[in-house]
């Protein structure tokens, strides 16, 4: 081929290149990136017109991403949309985690989250819309009902879902969105006005607020039963302690070893570190003077870096009932339930009897909102009930001339104003109330004179004198009552 002919071949400068690797294979294209870059790719046809169309499209689009002209953004979400939500999803699982949440709570969340998307068909990111996951989360409560009616009825109440479980679901495909958004895989939270169903429906299990002749029944049967489920007597009434006198969870209280207590500063403290916190955050509580003469020497006798409660996770509550039994303190009553999370109840419970306020409530109890706080968690006795009832004022008989006395307010002994009583009663109106009734009329113009007469004509206003003797002259407006002006305005 001559020269000139090759020149003639020759893309202009700026514009890439095309070259075949195979005589008769696909056309590679090369150009320069943003970046200063040689950048090498397939346009995957044999077909020299279509490859030069292909490498001009991105030889443009590098020019236009050179010039700003192109949002680096809005190009990453569209190739986020397109990729697998089964990735998404993995590295979801690795956010989690990398954020020192609990290995349950990561593992829960994907799995939750996991479960909606594949009963929603979404395949990817794109795919994902309010009205598929809303379909999903009903289609996950007919599942688990269909599921149980073949089982037996035990089995059925087990593997039925309820609204606060499928909550539960709601949360989790929530905040897989909303990573999503934040980490800038989609344009916005599609899902953040997918309201949460059973959030503000009652509680399937309502709880009770021990009382303190409940407590002690409880921790002195404890420490004087057998060992079972792990413990020993002395042991769960220490968990009881805590659990009661700080509002600590079960899995809070599971988490603590000798180093979360500082028995030594003022006040006493107990730390949870925000891995195990249900907010996520490191957390102290305060610890009364008499729950640490109890704790002190019980501490000592812990191994440093170990936990000093081994409580058996979700079969507390069977520890817990078994005590119940021993104490004789029933499980069950009209007011709710005595499980192990009532304990926390009770400890809301006796700040809010014991007049504190409510934000330190809310502090003490690491709630969102007071709502939760006190609307939730606080529980109102009959006795403190009744006793606020006994301070309220009681309004009583008053005599007749003790009224008539309640009636003056000046201290000249005349009376300047007719009373309630008066008109409840019916009871004749004194003579000096009807003769003051009508002292506030105006008997002049004010020292305005002519013109501020000249303005009330005008605006139809006319001053009348009095329809009786004991009545001021007073102003009438007699253009809105429909009548003419009985006084004929002066030039």
């Amino acid at each position: 081929m001559s020269e000139e002919k090759q020149k003639q071949r020759r893309r202009p400068r700026g514009q890439g290149g095309l070259h075949q690797r195979v005589s008769g294979g696909p056309w590679i294209a090369t150009w320069q990136a943003p970046n200063g870059r040689r950048q090498r790719r397939s346009t995957g046809t044999t077909c020299r017109q279509t490859a030069a169309r292909l490498l001009a499209r991105w030889v443009d689009e590098a020019a236009q991403r050179t010039r700003g002209l192109i949002d680096t953004r809005a190009e990453r979400r569209a190739i986020e949309a397109a990729r697998p939500v089964a990735e998404h999803l993995s590295e979801w699982r690795a956010d989690l985690a990398g954020r020192n949440n609990t290995p349950d709570h990561v593992e829960k969340s994907v799995k939750r989250a996991q479960r909606v998307l594949s009963l929603a068909g979404v395949g990817t990111l794109g795919d994902l819309s309010p009205a598929k996951i809303q379909a999903a989360l009903g289609k996950l409560r007919e599942a688990e009902l269909k599921r149980g009616k073949d089982k037996a009825d035990k089995d059925k109440t087990r593997r039925t879902l309820s609204v606060a479980s499928v909550a539960h679901y709601q949360r989790a495909i929530k905040a897989f969105s909303r990573w999503a958004w934040r980490d800038g895989r989609s344009v916005d939270d599609c899902l953040a006005g997918l309201r949460i169903r059973g959030a503000d429906t009652d509680p399937q299990v309502v709880r009770r607020a021990p009382t303190e002749a409940e407590l002690v029944a409880l921790i002195h049967a404890a420490e004087r039963g057998p060992v079972h489920h792990g413990l020993t007597g002395h042991e769960r009434a220490q968990a009881y302690r805590l659990a009661s006198g700080t509002g600590l969870r079960v899995s809070e209280l599971k988490s603590l070893t000798p180093e979360s207590f500082d028995l030594s500063s003022t006040p006493a403290t107990v730390t949870v570190a925000a891995a195990y916190s249900k907010r996520r955050r490191t957390d102290t509580q305060p610890l009364s003077s008499a729950l640490v003469a109890v704790l002190s020497p019980w501490l000592a006798s812990k191994a440093p870096g170990e936990p000093v409660l081994r409580l058996p996770g979700r079969r507390s509550a069977e520890m817990l009932r078994a005590d119940l039994a021993a104490a004789g303190v029933p499980y069950t009553t009209s007011a709710g339930r005595f499980d192990f999370h009532a304990q926390r109840h009770g400890f809301i419970s006796e700040l809010v009897a014991g007049g504190a306020s409510v934000k330190t409530c809310q502090e003490l109890a690491r709630h969102s909102t007071p709502t939760l706080t006190i609307g939730r968690y606080a529980k109102a006795r009959l006795a403190d009930v009744a006793a606020a009832v006994e301070a309220l004022p009681v309004v009583s008989t008053v005599a007749a001339q003790e009224q008539a006395q309640g009636l003056a307010t000046g201290t000249d002994g005349k009376q300047q104003g007719c009373g309630l009583s008066v008109h409840l009663t019916g009871a004749k109106q004194p003579e000096t109330v009807r003769n003051n009734a009508t002292s506030f009329i105006p008997t002049s113009d004010g020292g305005q004179g002519e013109s501020f007469k000249k303005a009330q004509q005008k605006r139809g206003i006319t001053r009348h004198p009095a329809d009786s003797g004991n009545e001021k002259p007073k102003w009438r407006n007699w253009q809105t009552r429909g009548i003419q002006n009985p006084v004929p305005a002066r030039g």
